[in-house]
């Protein structure tokens, strides 16, 4: 008989143990760095705000948000996607130092290749820049169909979009309009669009225009428009969007 008793005192000792019965601690205690809250589906892990601030149900235009060392401004958000322009060109593609001179190739070896630069640049005068590039290689026709040829722009976002781990791709002149520029042939253009969008010189996303072979760009002289060049003579930098589900 006290054999079977100190079996079933060993029993319920067991379920004690196994149930966490008398912790006073729950079980899934919310971690007290974080704010009780906070949404758990929203995607804190991937962004945070450059500000250090909580991160809205909604973020605003021109809110910056940042993956990693690698900082963003909002171009829209729905609720459900945010779309972010990288602050600032990616360090690809060549450079050259004055005109007549030889364009260099950026070696894939130097530090920080295919992250964002602020040394980017075009000179206002002459023809010196660094990191910039063409669309696209080899353009010998009028075609507009750009996925025709090896596109060293695309390339480069695809590289780029394996370090950060969104989605990523070049910003489009839709996006471009929606933040004030008006595409049309007069002088600043893009006066009533925001300065962050119109600091560096880069390459838009292809779109018709009424000119064969012209490509969309924004430039840095507050103006936006069509190159009517062929895509491999026009250097330009490389500024990716990111795309972020919520």
């Amino acid at each position: 008989m006290k054999k079977k008793v100190f079996l079933s005192f060993l029993v319920i000792i067991s379920l004690f143990i196994i149930t966490g019965c008398g912790n006073n601690e729950p079980q899934n205690r919310i971690n007290e760095d974080k704010d009780p809250t906070s949404n758990p589906t929203k995607k804190e892990a991937v962004f945070r705000m450059v500000n250090n601030e909580p991160i809205k149900d909604v973020l605003n235009v021109g809110d910056e948000i940042a993956i990693g060392k690698e900082e963003f401004y909002v171009v829209s958000d729905d609720g459900a996607k945010i779309v972010a322009l990288a602050k600032y060109n990616l360090k690809v593609g060549y450079t050259q130092s004055a005109c007549g001179e030889d364009k260099v190739k950026v070696n894939k070896d130097v530090e920080g290749y295919g992250l964002q630069t602020s040394e980017s640049y075009r000179a206002t005068e002459g023809c010196a820049f660094k990191y910039y590039m063409p669309y696209a290689e080899d353009w010998t026709t009028d075609s507009f169909d750009v996925t025709e040829y090896k596109s060293q722009a695309q390339e480069a976002v695809k590289e780029y979009q394996n370090i950060v781990n969104v989605p990523t791709r070049l910003m489009t002149s839709a996006e471009v309009v929606a933040l004030g520029c008006e595409f049309k042939d007069i002088e600043d253009n893009c006066k009533n669009a925001p300065d962050w969008l119109k600091n560096t010189e880069f390459w838009l996303e292809p779109t018709y225009s009424e000119y064969a072979g012209s490509i969309a760009r924004a430039i840095n002289d507050g103006h936006c428009g069509y190159d009517d060049g062929g895509f491999d003579e026009v250097y330009l930098g490389i500024r990716p969007v990111i795309e972020i589900e919520r």
